[in-house]
């Protein structure tokens, strides 16, 4: 009983909070506004994982940085970074050096997460760390986990990554199997040595639903974070705001004119996808079924043409529905263009999705007339699913001014590069170095001179 009016209590805090407050109809924006900042409550670099690019746990930035001398896990861009997440490096730091080499390369980010979560817990609670009605742990037992909807194949995956948790913090030993009998049996929480591990596996389930995926400023994942008010925010396929990320601080921008009594929504996957995709993937990864507006009126019709392929008869002009695995067929990549062209409808999401790796691909081959090729052909697909300020459709814009002007169509390169202006600076801002090169790009292709992407 004590537990539950606790909670109850923290909960009266949450909704009285002017954070929440600004979320749930209290305030008016216009198209551009900051709604919300947030810092993490816990972060993690994709950089642990051996195969990715380097990021400074400080900042989040992916220049001049050194690995930590100690752990060789961790990476920085300077002092003033290292000294300000040193009260947690140390801890984490001390703990990974624990670690055989060998068991430091599964240390994966969401891991990495876990660890970081009960450190922070432990900071503050001995006051090392201090806490604010939005910052501090009684928030990450209000998350959502949705426990009762775990298979036993999921518990048993997060039950093996408590595991590795409990590795490094060397908690008291742990039994995989007898966890997840528990969990299925719906209990809360094991009695005695083994009640830090069991709390491990239940945030492993709680952070699966309620992490976001820490974007640089071309939407390329950078690491993951916890963002405890950011979590409060509901989702909608047709969202008023959009998240993007300045470092690692989480910005929420309106994306349209949000009026006092609106509730600010963001979307929890990508919009691009037809509406039987969207849905399967919110009711797999978050547990429920949107009802927004773009949800309810979708056209049958419309969504089969967007996720389906021709019929195979000649004489006919309709389509079946596929269940189509993008990343799997990409694999065969010397067959996948001509099977596109014969199979999928020109309005396919699936073939724009495949036609913007290939364009990635010509990129990376310094193939740059092949690119824009297939940047014109996935551009009216992305003016059509990503309608309105959306970064992604300025993103697009951005990548087709670069390669239009390498081309030497600088008269096509300035209108998209004026069109990527008037999309970015609504959903990124205008004061980030990103935005800043980009204003300073498109004054010098108006002008005529030699501009640099």
């Amino acid at each position: 009983m004590p537990r539950k009016k606790k909670k109850s209590k923290e909960k009266r805090r949450i909704l009285q909070n002017p954070n929440f407050l600004l979320l749930h109809g209290c305030i008016t924006c216009i198209a551009g506004e900051v709604i919300l900042r947030e810092e993490p409550y816990v972060s993690a670099p994709k950089s642990f994982a051996s195969e990715a690019v380097p990021v400074c746990q400080g900042c989040f930035k992916t220049s001049n940085l050194k690995k930590c001398s100690a752990c060789q896990l961790v990476w920085y861009c300077g002092r003033s970074c290292q000294l300000s997440d040193w009260k947690m490096h140390r801890l984490e730091c001390r703990a990974i050096s624990r670690l055989d080499k060998n068991w430091r390369n599964v240390v994966a980010p969401d891991i990495c997460l876990m660890v970081k979560l009960h450190l922070r817990r432990k900071l503050q609670s001995d006051k090392i760390i201090p806490t604010t009605a939005t910052d501090n742990y009684k928030l990450v037992e209000t998350l959502v986990a949705h426990m009762s909807s775990i298979s036993e194949r999921e518990m048993l995956l997060y039950a093996r990554k408590a595991e590795i948790v409990k590795l490094i913090l060397q908690w008291p030993d742990f039994n995989v199997k007898q966890t997840v009998e528990n969990f299925s049996k719906g209990m809360e929480k094991e009695k005695g040595g083994r009640k830090s591990c069991f709390k491990a596996f239940g945030h492993f389930i709680q952070l699966s639903r309620n992490t976001h995926t820490i974007t640089g400023s071309q939407m390329e994942a950078l690491g993951i974070g916890l963002y405890l008010v950011i979590s409060l925010i509901n989702h909608s396929c047709s969202p008023n705001s959009v998240l993007v990320f300045e470092g690692k601080e989480a910005v929420i921008r309106a994306v349209q004119q949000i009026r006092k009594g609106d509730e600010v929504f963001v979307s929890y996957i990508d919009t691009g996808a037809a509406t039987t995709s969207r849905q399967n993937d919110l009711l797999k990864q978050y547990f429920f079924t949107c009802t927004c507006s773009r949800c309810l009126s979708h056209d049958p019709v419309y969504d089969e043409i967007d996720g389906s392929f021709n019929c195979m008869n000649d004489k006919c002009s309709g389509v079946y529905e596929s269940n189509f695995d993008v990343k799997e067929f990409l694999s065969a990549k010397k067959k996948r263009e001509n099977f596109l062209k014969e199979f999928c409808g020109p309005s396919s999401i699936l073939l724009t999705k495949v036609q913007s790796v290939l364009l990635e691909d010509y990129i990376n081959l310094g193939d740059m007339q092949k690119a824009l090729e297939y940047c014109r052909l996935t551009m009216p697909t992305y003016q059509r699913v990503y309608a309105g300020l959306h970064p992604l459709l300025g993103l697009r814009y951005y990548t087709s001014a670069k390669l239009e002007w390498i081309n030497g169509n600088k008269v096509i390169a300035v209108d998209h590069l004026n069109k990527a202006v008037d999309i970015l600076k609504v959903t990124h801002g205008t004061e980030t170095q990103f935005m800043k090169e980009l204003f300073g790009k498109l004054e010098k292709a108006r002008a005529g001179g030699p501009c640099e992407f």
